[in-house]
């Protein structure tokens, strides 16, 4: 199917009428083993309906074999709008085992819109695999009573959504809103936005979700990936589960200059933040989680408070420029209510001398049960001092030590440090 050239195709139900059984309203490209592909180029499609109003790009219907979907736009929109009582509108790409759908978008807009009820939007869902992709300046956004988001649901599901050149994803509700990367048990699900890009998930209650948030042995993974651009939340962000034991489910928030904000942070079981950007959030807490400021290395940024609550942090040194080590900044509070480990790793062949300090963490204000849980205990020459905020870390006549392959050592106590000399990661 073919949309173009200022062309309009306008999908409308006939009203409430008493005793009638309003007609569902779907876009549907892709089904029970069949392909389908929309193209738009300078198009529009407007769907009014007072019952269900959906896409579907890549589903199953009457089979359990689903159909291979595709909608390519450039410069065109498409505009649902559900004016029912009690009616669902969804968007659903991807959909079963053999299900695959792709929904590419250049300077184009989907935008859904339910004032009277909620919406649906899944992405490689039930095994499937979707994927979507937005670039110059697009937009995706659906509004709601409530919301939720499913990105990679099952065993075996790959979803993939991506925001490039100022492109806007956009989930409203007026309620509950709910956002799932990698959820599922065996899903592997990733969230990327570069260049100026946003990603705003906006409701009174909910929560987003990334990696699995019960234990699982299944593997699996969630990914937002943040390259100089925004994720926003009105609601709280777990990373990783929050329960203690084996979990191969991981979930990852990965900054590049971006920004991801939220009422509450949390890191989790098999969760973690890597990488140089900001956490705007009136709390992190680290919860069994890891944390890894930089790229070798960088700085990692959180407007307000910082809770360490066991869990994993890593640094790594190359040199005694400000540029040239791992460091932590905190708008906010630095405290820790359970042991966590330090582990320190020297790279590029850098050995510090007896006279280099090195400031690890700045904050507003650090607590002293950061030092009870951490304890710096080593048979590791170490000094620290709190200045002014400043956790600074000193070396005494560090050497070498040779360390079988595979084999770190690391120094025990209550949260310890690692010394561990290699070579810079990328």
């Amino acid at each position: 199917m073919e949309v173009l050239d200022g062309a309009t195709i306008n999908l409308t139900d006939d009203g409430p009428i008493a005793g009638d059984d309003n007609e569902d309203i779907f876009l549907q490209f892709g089904e029970d083993q069949a392909d389908g592909t929309l193209v738009m180029d300078n198009g529009t499609i407007n769907a009014t309906g007072y019952s269900r109003v959906g896409i579907l790009v890549g589903v199953s219907g009457n089979t359990p074999i689903a159909g291979n979907g595709v909608i390519d736009m450039t410069d065109s929109s498409i505009n649902m709008t559900n004016l029912g009582d009690d009616e669902l509108s969804f968007i659903v790409i991807g959909d079963q085992s053999n299900g695959t759908g792709d929904v590419d978008l250049v300077n184009s807009d989907i935008v859904s819109t339910t004032p009277n009820d909620r919406a649906f939007f899944g992405v490689g869902t039930d095994g499937g695999n979707g994927n979507v992709s937005l670039t110059t300046a697009s937009e995706l956004s659906m509004s709601a009573e409530r919301v939720d988001v499913v990105l990679g649901e099952g065993s075996g599901s790959v979803a993939a959504l991506s925001g490039d050149g100022s492109s806007n994803v956009g989930f409203v509700s007026t309620g509950e809103v709910n956002l799932e990367i990698g959820q599922s048990a065996g899903s592997n699900a990733t969230v990327t936005l570069t260049d100026g890009s946003t990603f705003e998930v906006d409701g009174t209650f909910g929560r987003v979700q990334i990696g699995s948030d019960t234990l699982t042995t299944t593997s699996g993974s969630g990914l937002l990936s943040v390259d100089n651009s925004t994720f926003d939340s009105s609601v709280g962000i777990q990373v990783g589960s929050a329960f203690t034991g084996p979990n191969a489910q991981t979930g990852e928030i990965n900054l590049n200059g971006g920004t991801v904000r939220a009422p509450e942070v949390v890191i989790g079981n098999g969760g973690s933040i890597t990488g140089t950007g900001a956490v705007d959030a009136v709390t992190t807490v680290i919860s069994g989680g890891f944390l890894s400021p930089g790229f070798s290395p960088g700085i990692l940024e959180f407007t307000g408070d910082l809770e360490l609550s066991s869990g994993s942090l890593l640094f790594e040194i190359g040199g005694t420029g400000l540029s040239m080590f791992d460091s932590i900044l905190v708008g906010g509070s630095l405290f820790a209510t359970d042991v966590f480990d330090i582990e320190i790793s020297f790279i590029d062949g850098f050995l510090p001398s007896e006279t280099d300090t090195f400031n690890l963490f700045k904050a507003a204000s650090v607590d002293a049960s950061f030092f009870s849980f951490a304890n710096f205990v080593s048979n590791s020459p170490l000094s620290f001092n709190n200045s002014g905020g400043s956790v600074r870390v000193s070396f005494d006549g560090v050497a070498p030590v040779p360390i079988p392959a595979g084999l770190p050592l690391l120094l025990t106590g209550l949260g310890g440090f690692l010394f561990l000399g290699r070579r810079r990661c990328s």
